[in-house]
């Protein structure tokens, strides 16, 4: 397996510099030829419907919609369990490295898409452009960082002890479900609904605010 840089933080860009903001310019005209769509409920990759449907605007503008979302029900809610226990028969089976794996390239890929991202939160949540980099550079932190502690911590650690040989290891331990905050609609999710699970535990699965809906489907579309 490949070797592992030192970590390091993703830089902010400095948007007193013209082609900086000309990016974020670009990035926010380009999502804002997405907005009005219909996105469905997401249980395995696989896309169900229900009765009601909600919308995500603009608090800023109001009129503006973001997109129009399947609300999600009982039935739904059991069925994210049952999917989510199976994957982690899987899942647990798999090597810290394998699973640090994922977030180096779930990292590459939310470097590629850092200012759409940021055009939406800056659209959907509200934040400034400063604050909206910095909130998809902490997710891109965060993959690099727990992706790094799970190589570390796959190593077992001995206990030396006379009579006898002992070590321990980190293991899945079942299934979680996360409630995000709105606030943060891209760093705080990563830290407890990818990156830990990535590295350490469980196999989860998402509850987003109504806020922000559109900005969980930006990053894993």
């Amino acid at each position: 397996m490949r070797g592992y840089y030192k970590f390091k933080n993703e830089p902010l860009p400095d948007f007193t510099n013209k082609n900086e903001r000309k990016k974020m310019k670009k990035a926010i005209e380009k999502v804002r030829k997405e907005f009005g769509t219909l996105y469905s409920i997401v249980i395995g990759g696989i896309p169900f419907e229900s009765d009601k449907t909600f919308y995500s605007i603009n608090p800023n503008k109001p009129s503006e919609i973001i997109g129009e979302f399947f609300v999600a029900n009982k039935d739904h809610i059991d069925t994210a369990v049952d999917v989510a226990k199976d994957a982690l028969k899987k899942w647990r089976n798999k090597s810290l490295e394998e699973r640090a794996e994922h977030l180096f390239r779930l990292a590459k890929v939310l470097k590629k898409k850092k200012y759409e991202i940021s055009a939406l939160m800056v659209l959907e949540v509200g934040k400034n452009w400063l604050e909206a980099v910095a909130d998809i550079n902490e997710l891109i932190d965060f993959c690099n960082f727990y992706g790094k502690e799970a190589v570390r911590l796959s190593k077992t650690k001995p206990r030396d002890m006379e009579t006898e040989e002992i070590d321990f290891r980190y293991e899945p331990i079942g299934v979680g479900a996360i409630i995000a905050p709105w606030n943060f609609p891209s760093s705080q999710f990563s830290c407890f609904s990818c990156s830990f699970p990535c590295s350490c535990t469980k196999k989860t699965f998402f509850n987003y605010f109504f806020s922000n809906r559109r900005i969980f489907f930006k990053i894993f579309a």
